[in-house]
C-alpha cells in the first residue's frame, strides 16, 4: 500500500496573529498533514511504530527548522502525530509554526530595545559627599590613671594621632540595558570585544564623562532555528554608571595603622590604576553627546 501525505484539507487550520509595529504579525500557525497508506498490521510490536512511520513520511518542507509557505518567518517546531480513531492504516500530523522573540520582530537588526534602572550599591570610601577627606583623630589620656592610658606605649601619653578614615556607603549606580539582533559569525567574540569597557570621550555618552559607563555584561542566544537566519543572534548589553569612574584607586595605608594618611595627595599616596580599556560606545548605541 503507498502511502500518501495530504496537507491543509483538514479542519484544523489557524493562526494567530499580534499586533505589531505596521499592524498585525502573524505570530503562531498550526495546521495538519493526513498520513495514509500506512499498515500498522505489517508491523512488529509496539504498535507506535506506526507513528514513527507517518512522520518518517512527511516530506523535506514539513522537518523542523523548515519555514512554512509563503511565510519565511514562521518555523516548524513542533509535530504531533496521533492515530485517527478506529484507523489502522492513516495518522494526522499537527505541525506548529511559530515566529520567535516577537517583541523584535518590528525592531531592525542592528537597532535595539533599551531599558534601564536606577538603584544604590554599597562600597567602601574615604571621603565625603563633597569629596573631602574623611580625617579622625584621638589623644591618648596624659595621665596613667585614666581610662585609656597607652601602658604598653608609654610614649603616646598625650599625644593626638590624626589619620584618615573610611566608612561604607550606598552610592546611586544606574544601569542601561540592550537587547537586539546582530548579524554576526562568531557571537563570542562580539561578546568579549564590549564585555569589562569603558566609554570613551570626547564628549558623553548617555550623560557620562569618559570612563564612567562600563559594560558588565553580555549575554547572547541565537534569533531562531531557521537555516537562512542562523548567524542572526539576539544580544543583551548591560552597562553601568558610576559618576567617579571604573578604574580602582591605590591608596597608601600606614604600616602600623593600616589606614590611609590624613590626608591623600593625588598621584602620591592615591594613584589611580588604569584598567578598564576604553571604547567608542556611539558605534553601536548612539547618544547625544
Amino acid at each position: 500500500m503507498a502511502t500518501v501525505v495530504t496537507v491543509d484539507q483538514l479542519t484544523n487550520l489557524s493562526f494567530v496573529e499580534q499586533r505589531g509595529k505596521n499592524g498585525g504579525v502573524v505570530f503562531e500557525l498550526r495546521r495538519e498533514a493526513l498520513v495514509s497508506g500506512l499498515d500498522i498490521d505489517a508491523l512488529d510490536p509496539p504498535d507506535y511504530r506506526i507513528l514513527q512511520d507517518a512522520l518518517d513520511a512527511l516530506p523535506a518542507y514539513l522537518r523542523f527548522g523548515e519555514p512554512a509557505e509563503g511565510h519565511a518567518d514562521l518555523i516548524l517546531i513542533e509535530r504531533v502525530v496521533r492515530l485517527i480513531p478506529g484507523e489502522r492504516s492513516k495518522c494526522i500530523v499537527e505541525l506548529v509554526y511559530k515566529r520567535y522573540f516577537s517583541h523584535l520582530d518590528t525592531v531592525e537588526i542592528g537597532t535595539f530595545i533599551t531599558r534601564g534602572g536606577s538603584g544604590l550599591r554599597q562600597f567602601t570610601t574615604g571621603k565625603d559627599a563633597f569629596q573631602n577627606d574623611i580625617v579622625v583623630q584621638h589623644t591618648y589620656p596624659a595621665n596613667e590613671n585614666d581610662p585609656g592610658y597607652p601602658h604598653t606605649a608609654p610614649d603616646l601619653a598625650g599625644v593626638t594621632k590624626r589619620m584618615g578614615g573610611e566608612v561604607q556607603v550606598d552610592y546611586p549606580s544606574d544601569t542601561l540595558e540592550f537587547e537586539g539582533r546582530l548579524v554576526r559569525e562568531h557571537p563570542g567574540v562580539e561578546a568579549r570585544a564590549w564585555r569589562g569597557h569603558t566609554n570613551m570621550g570626547p564628549g558623553q555618552w548617555n550623560g557620562g564623562e569618559e570612563g564612567t559607563w562600563r559594560c558588565a555584561e553580555v549575554s547572547f542566544y541565537p534569533y531562531d532555528i531557521a537555516p537562512l537566519i542562523e548567524k542572526v543572534w539576539v544580544f543583551n548589553f548591560l552597562f553601568q554608571y558610576d559618576p567617579t569612574g571604573w578604574n580602582p584607586d591605590a591608596i597608601y595605608r600606614d604600616m602600623l595603622t593600616g589606614m590611609p594618611p590624613p590626608v591623600l595627595v593625588d598621584g602620591e599616596s592615591v594613584v589611580e590604576v588604569d584598567w578598564y580599556p576604553l571604547k567608542n560606545f556611539h558605534g553601536l548605541f548612539p547618544s547625544d553627546p
